[in-house]
Formats: C-alpha cells, sequence, structure tokens
C-alpha cells in the first residue's frame, strides 16, 4: 500500500499485537512441554498420547490442514486471499501437543504458518490488504520467536523480492524491541552493549 499516516498506524498496531503473539507462542510451548513431562513421566507414553491426541483432533475438525508444514494454506493466503479466520489458534494447538509430548519436526515452518494466518485475520479487521499483513505478521513473528533481525529481514526480502521490505523493516525492528528475551531456544544468549565503545572495551578485557 502507498505509504500515509493511516498506514503506518495500523502497521504498529499490527507489530505490537504480534510482540503478543510471540510470547504467547513462545510461552505456549514451553509450558506444554513441561506440563506434559510432568503428567506423563513415561517418553514413551507420552508420544503415544501426544500421537492419539493429534489424531482425535483432526478427526473432530475433518481437516489435515494443520498436520503437516502447511505451505500450501500459506500459498492460498498470498495467491487467493483465503484463509480460516480461526487457524492460527489450530496450528498453535497442533504444534503445541506435538511438541509438548516429543515429536520433532522443528517449529519455524509452525511459526510461519501461524503468523502469516494470524495477519491474515488482523489485515481483514483493519482493513489492510490480506497478503501485506500476512507478509508482516509472517516476519515480524519469526523475528519475536528467534530474535533474529538481520536473518527475518533477509528471509522478507528473498521471499518477497524487496516488495515492501521498508515497512517489513519497521515491523522487525519493533517486535525484536518489544519482545524482550523470549525465544524458542532456551539456549540463546543476550550480549547488550550500551555504545561501541563498551563493546570493544569488554571484548578487550575477556
Amino acid at each position: 500500500p502507498q505509504n500515509n499516516f493511516y498506514i503506518i498506524l495500523k502497521l504498529l498496531i499490527l507489530s505490537l499485537m504480534t510482540v503478543v503473539l510471540s510470547y504467547i507462542l513462545c510461552y505456549s510451548l514451553k509450558y506444554s512441554r513441561e506440563l506434559f513431562k510432568k503428567l506423563l513421566k513415561n517418553d514413551f507414553l507420552r508420544i503415544f498420547v501426544g500421537g492419539i491426541a493429534v489424531i482425535i483432533l483432526t478427526v473432530t475438525i475433518g481437516s489435515y490442514d494443520y498436520n503437516g508444514a502447511g505451505i500450501h494454506i500459506i500459498e492460498k493466503i498470498f495467491n487467493d486471499n483465503e484463509f480460516v479466520s480461526f487457524a492460527f489458534v489450530l496450528k498453535l494447538i497442533f504444534t503445541c501437543i506435538s511438541v509438548g509430548t516429543g515429536f520433532k519436526g522443528g517449529e519455524i515452518v509452525p511459526t510461519l504458518f501461524i503468523g502469516a494466518t494470524f495477519g491474515a485475520l488482523m489485515g481483514s479487521l483493519l482493513g489492510l490488504p490480506i497478503a501485506f499483513a500476512a507478509a508482516i505478521c509472517m516476519i515480524s513473528l519469526f523475528c519475536g520467536v528467534t530474535n533474529c533481525p538481520f536473518a527475518s529481514v533477509l528471509l522478507a526480502a528473498e521471499l518477497f523480492a524487496f516488495k515492501g521490505i521498508g515497512y517489513i523493516l519497521i515491523a522487525v525492528i519493533i517486535t525484536f524491541c518489544l519482545s524482550g528475551k523470549i525465544s524458542l531456544y532456551s539456549s540463546q544468549k543476550y550480549i547488550i552493549f550500551s555504545s561501541v565503545k563498551g563493546a570493544v572495551f569488554k571484548r578487550k578485557i575477556k
């Protein structure tokens, strides 16, 4: 969309809501692991129960859209502006059950799925182009849960051929600054220096 005050305002709102979603996603995955480990001590039993839960949910919903990577769902948003309003909630639930009970397959693609579907919904509510809002949330949510702003911008440049990169840069900066130290990766470390001089000085001491 063309640059104007209302677009920037809506972009700020969208970014702030993505920050909230970053917290929800990270803490949901963290506490789901802890909860399932507490309830089911045996690893094999926990995985078995998780598999049964996913099967029951799939049959109840009547769709396999939330079992795999879901790339085709993301493509529908960008190509046809088609999305299910509560898709990001369902994907979050499926991911928490799968990862929480011990299945391994990564959290990044589900993050892109959740970001894109959440962005599509919020874009429709805020009066923003669906694909534009989906792109903003997909990249900024990735930044929020990984704390990798440079990688996020490069990912956006690769996926969208630098289209709307200015808007995405704003969203990434806001998400990175406000998402704090939350991360999908518990081993991630942070070193924040007040100035370049301080950084150089500290490194010399080491």
